[in-house]
């Protein structure tokens, strides 16, 4: 069922949150207000003509308004060892599940990407005592969302909590025992945690023939290209009235 996400790199990675936080609602909420939950379901093909949606198992539901709010896909590394079985990222319950049951044998741990998602997986493992490396290629975590003052006080605030960072580097290799960096330098590592951002899953919305543009290309009313379909859009020229492309937040 739904659940909050944005916790997943905080107090439930850090143990301080029981799962049972995590759910928005109970399951009678739902069947309370009518609201039909598909769980463990995927939309595999929108039809815009006929107005229906068909899922993975091969029904079929129609409607008279479509909202797409298909999120986003964790972009990955693909220098060599980024399959390796210890590297991981953190965007779903089942990811941040895998993670923690890997913590019990972890010791050093590099975290790639210094943005939300990377920072608060930082401090969620050094609560839990793990040695945590941060590498970033910026020169300043989160300089590009809150400048670098704020950047600097944010990462003074992790270093007093033990987080090491290497700024201006980028990860070369992976291997089993450690991370070599684009400096020479080479961290031990028994556990990788990738946050280098995320890409929108536009997939659905592509093969049903919407406009896309970087995303799905919404009005100011969020209406797509196909009318009654809508898109969760966060405008990134901050415009209402010309047309912008839906695309996914860091927590959605």
């Amino acid at each position: 069922m739904p659940y909050d996400r944005p916790n997943l790199s905080k107090d439930y990675l850090a143990g301080t949150a029981q799962p049972d936080w995590l759910p928005l609602r109970s399951a009678e909420y739902y069947a309370d207000h009518h609201i039909d939950a598909r769980c463990s379901q995927r939309a595999v093909r929108l039809d815009p003509a006929g107005k229906t949606v068909t899922l993975a198992d091969g029904s079929q539901i129609r409607y008279g308004a479509l909202l797409l709010a298909t999120g986003a896909e964790p972009v990955r590394l693909t220098v060599p060892g980024a399959t390796l079985p210890h590297v991981f990222v953190l965007r779903s319950l089942a990811d941040c599940d895998t993670l923690i049951a890997s913590l019990g044998t972890a010791h050093h741990c590099v975290v790639v990407g210094a943005s939300f998602i990377g920072l608060e997986v930082a401090a969620s493992l050094r609560t839990r005592g793990l040695e945590v490396h941060v590498v970033a290629p910026e020169a300043c975590p989160m300089e590009r969302v809150l400048g670098a003052e704020l950047g600097d006080m944010v990462k003074t605030l992790h270093e007093s909590h033990g987080v090491i960072f290497h700024l201006g580097a980028t990860v070369s290799e992976i291997e089993a025992d450690r991370v070599k960096l684009s400096t020479g330098a080479e961290l031990r590592a028994d556990l990788v945690v990738t946050g280098v951002g995320v890409r929108p899953d536009v997939a659905l919305a592509q093969d049903a023939g919407l406009a896309m543009d970087r995303g799905v290309v919404v009005d100011g009313y969020l209406q797509t290209t196909a009318p009654a379909i809508y898109a969760a859009a966060t405008s990134r020229a901050g415009q209402t009235r010309e047309p912008v492309s839906a695309s996914a937040s860091s927590t959605g």
